[in-house]
Order: C-alpha cells, then sequence, then structure tokens
C-alpha cells in the first residue's frame, strides 16, 4: 500500500509537472480566495466549495493530528517528521486526482443530490462493479470503527476522571444526532462552522508553545534531518529502531493525518457545488497543506521542543509498552500535553488538548457519519438509511465503553483494503485525471 501511494503522488508529481508547486498561489486564489464569493452559496442537494472542504477535514483533523504524530515520534524518532512532509507532498496530488474523478464520475440520488467518490468512478470509469461495491463495504466498516467508535473512546479515555464513560457516549450520541438529523445541508454548516474554530484554536495554542520555546527549534529540525537519514540503532539500542522506523511511522501518520489516496476526501467534495473538477480538486491540495504541513508539523515541533519527548524514548517507556503498545502509549494525548505543559503548564496544557481532542474527535465522527451514509446508499439505495443512522448513533455508546484493542486491528485490515482498492482505479484512470487538467489549463492560462 505504502509503494502505490508513494508511487503514485510521485507519478502525478511528475506528470503534471510538479503542479503542487507550479499552481500553489493560484489554488489558494481559487480556494481561500472564494471563500465568500456569493456565486458559490448553498443550494438544495449540495455543498458549497467550502462545506465540502471543511466536511473533508472534519474528518481528516481528527485525534491523529495530537496523538498519531506525537506516537510516531516515539515509535519513528523525529525523522518521522520528515518522512510524514515527503508522503504529504506526493500526496497533494494524489488527493487532487481523487477529487478530480469523484466530479468528473459523480451521480444524483433520488433527492437531488449529488453523490460520488471511489465507489462511482470504479463504477463508471473504471467499469468495476464488484471493486466498488468492495470498497463501500469496507468504507461501512472503517466509518464505524476509526471514524466512530475510536473517537469516541479517545474523548472517554481522557474524560473517564471526571464523568463515567457511558454519560460521555450518551452526550456525543445527543450532539451527532442534532448535527445529522437534518441531513447534508445541517452537516455541511457545522462543519464550515466547526473545522475553521477548533483548526484556529489549535495553531494558535501550538504557536504559543512554539513561541515560549523558540530557542529550541533550531534543534528541533536538525533532530528531524538528521534522525530521518540515521542508520544507526534508534534511542541507544532499544528496539534497533532507525531510517526504516522513521520511514514506515511518518508514512503511516501522514497518511493518517491527510487521507491522500484512502478514498474518503472525494466522497466530500463530490457533493460540491462546483461543476469543474480541476478548480474542486485544488481544494485537496489545500486539505493535504493544512492539515499535514500545518496542524501535525506544529503538533511535531511543540513536541520536539517540550523537553518530554527525551524522557519517554531514553526512559524505559518503549521497553515498558512494547511494539503492541505504541499505538495507545500516550494514552490520549498525555505525552502531547506534557510537551505543551513546558510552555503553558500542566493545568492550561490539560485543558487545552482536552477540549481539542473533543472537538477534533466529534468533527471526525461528523465527517465519517457522512461518508458511510453513502456508503450504505450506494449499496442499497433509501432503504437502509434510517437503520444506519440507528447502529451509528448507537455505536458511540459502545465505542464509550469497550476495549478498543480488536478494534485497532479491524481498523488496519479494512482501512488497508479501502485504500489499495482506491489506488487500483486511480491507477488506471490516471490518463482522464491528467487529460482533465490539461483541458482546464488550455482555457484558464
Amino acid at each position: 500500500m505504502y509503494f502505490l501511494l508513494f508511487g503514485l503522488g510521485i507519478f502525478f508529481t511528475v506528470k503534471t509537472n510538479f503542479f503542487q508547486v507550479r499552481k500553489f498561489k493560484f489554488m489558494f486564489q481559487k480556494t481561500i480566495g472564494i471563500i465568500f464569493d456569493k456565486k458559490h452559496s448553498n443550494v438544495k442537494g449540495a455543498f458549497t466549495p467550502w462545506q465540502a472542504v471543511t466536511t473533508s477535514l472534519a474528518n481528516t483533523i481528527g485525534v491523529g493530528s495530537i496523538v498519531g504524530v506525537s506516537t510516531a515520534i516515539v515509535a519513528g524518532g523525529p525523522g518521522s517528521v520528515f518522512w510524514m512532509w515527503v508522503i504529504s507532498f506526493f500526496g497533494m496530488m494524489t488527493k487532487y486526482a481523487e477529487i478530480v474523478l469523484a466530479l468528473k464520475f459523480r451521480e444524483k440520488n433520488a433527492k437531488g443530490e449529488w453523490c460520488g467518490g471511489p465507489m462511482y468512478y470504479i463504477k463508471n470509469g473504471l467499469k468495476f462493479p464488484l471493486l466498488a461495491y468492495l470498497f463501500a463495504i469496507f468504507l461501512t466498516m472503517v466509518a464505524f470503527t476509526t471514524g466512530n467508535i475510536m473517537q469516541v473512546n479517545s474523548i472517554a479515555l481522557i474524560l473517564k476522571d471526571y464523568v463515567p464513560n457511558l454519560f460521555t457516549g450518551v452526550t456525543i450520541a445527543f450532539v451527532i444526532a442534532l448535527v445529522v438529523i437534518g441531513g447534508m445541508q445541517s452537516i455541511g454548516k457545522v462543519t464550515a462552522k466547526l473545522v475553521p474554530i477548533m483548526g484556529l484554536l489549535y495553531i494558535v495554542g501550538s504557536v504559543f508553545a512554539i513561541v515560549v520555546n523558540i530557542r529550541y527549534v533550531p534543534s528541533a529540525f536538525v533532530s528531524i534531518f538528521q534522525e530521518a537519514f540515521r542508520l544507526k540503532s534508534f534511542g541507544g539500542g532499544v528496539l534497533g529502531y532507525g531510517i526504516f522506523a522513521a520511514m514506515h511511522y511518518g508514512i503511516a501518520r501522514g497518511t493518517s493525518s491527510n487521507e491522500a489516496g484512502v478514498g474518503t476526501a472525494p466522497i466530500a467534495h463530490a457533493a460540491s457545488n462546483l461543476n469543474e473538477p480541476v478548480e474542486q480538486g485544488l481544494y485537496g491540495i489545500l486539505e493535504v497543506f493544512v492539515s499535514s504541513f500545518l496542524i501535525c508539523t506544529f503538533t511535531a515541533i511543540v513536541i520536539l521542543t517540550g523537553h518530554v519527548y527525551d524522557k519517554v524514548v531514553y526512559g524505559n517507556a518503549i521497553l515498558k509498552f512494547g511494539l503492541d503498545g505504541l499505538k495507545n502509549l500516550d494514552n490520549g494525548g498525555v505525552l502531547t500535553a506534557k510537551s505543551f505543559a513546558f510552555a503553558m503548564g500542566m493545568p492550561m496544557a490539560k485543558i487545552f488538548i482536552t477540549l481539542c481532542i473533543i472537538f477534533f474527535a466529534i468533527s471526525t465522527i461528523i465527517g465519517c457519519f457522512y461518508y458511510g451514509l453513502k456508503a450504505v446508499e450506494f449499496l442499497f439505495g433509501n432503504k437502509l438509511i434510517g437503520i444506519y443512522k440507528i447502529i451509528f448513533l448507537a455505536s458511540i455508546l459502545i465505542g464509550s465503553v469497550i476495549d478498543i484493542n480488536l478494534v485497532w486491528e479491524l481498523c488496519d485490515i479494512t482501512t488497508g483494503l479501502m485504500t489499495i482498492s482506491n489506488l487500483i482505479a486511480l491507477i488506471f484512470l490516471a490518463p482522464i485525471v491528467l487529460a482533465e487538467t490539461e483541458k482546464y489549463f488550455d482555457i484558464v492560462k
């Protein structure tokens, strides 16, 4: 899967002559520059372009932006941040390609709403219905596990000292029900407001912590680049990690943070009221920039300047938790919270990280609800939509009280299978992406 992700990202980058660099200014003009353009005001059955990108970002800027980055640094060293940047740089074009195809092959459902994403471009473009249905099945499973149970569990863990887990589950289920009961329009309006607020909150807090520790920032960047290519054993020989561990965890967390190639983001973008695939694809480049090059990088620098990382790595933390425990090493972001505490004090840091995890997790649940809804609609039409909503809300309660070790394994498998299904389609449909891009810029000089 990593080979395909890297390969496709490099392919689209080279074939478009480094599009994400050449057209970076153009991308900002066509995305951030037209957020308040009235011609893109909401219409029935569609998201505005901004609602499409915030619905997608609601899913990508998740708990992994806080917990996942710290886990990657502990497991793979500071060098993992470099490889996160690398996969994200090429991932910009992979996500761009997904979104172009999503708009190219989308359909309207019985309600007059735009529906698209990998299952539609696999069915309509690749002409491979079986793979399209398999993707939709994998996506439904991911919506319930990665996008729901795991997120709720993260909130329940961080609040367990204050309120019972089940109470957390009931509260979240009630909040999510209020959002999704209004359907597509309600989801779009909520994410359009929630995502910018939570993103700005996290960025402001991160910038504050980095400014306080500004004298340590140069050494943090030095460690990132040195450890990315260091072949000697990592952590004084604790587990023999080196360049391969840095690559593995950097690529894994980079992909997790921006979801380029996974196939989820195109589903939200396909609902945009924009008719030009390339213009909507530009929002995909913006997404990767925000989620990986801003949010995750801020997290990494805060951790590497917070004087907590060295104690974790060179102590007995890795030996104590072992490989199987690395995913939950932070226990809901404890390492990240301690790093922020170096700048703002532990009481404030705990409140800050708690609020961020709650916001990020809830936004992910909303985004994944929409993705799962579209997968069920693709598989069964409108027949099981009501049942899907009931089961999804019920699984929130389950996620607040269960042990999620088994869920982690299920998430890894289903996400991998879903991603590979999508990447197969991108390989064979790549000429269409390139043709659409060339056609657009022949007109827009």
